[in-house]
């Protein structure tokens, strides 16, 4: 994971910040093992 102490100047910047990283993270984790998966099988 990335850790930033990077100010915004954007009005969003505080939300951004505020998100919970870890479980996204993870589900694009499992999404990007559904898609490179099938090119592992068929010996991409």
């Amino acid at each position: 994971m990335m850790t930033s102490n990077e100010v915004s100047a954007s009005p969003y910047g505080a939300q951004w910040q505020s998100i919970n990283w870890k479980p996204i993270e993870e589900q694009v984790l499992k999404l990007q093992m559904c898609i490179a998966r099938p090119a592992l099988v068929a010996g991409g």
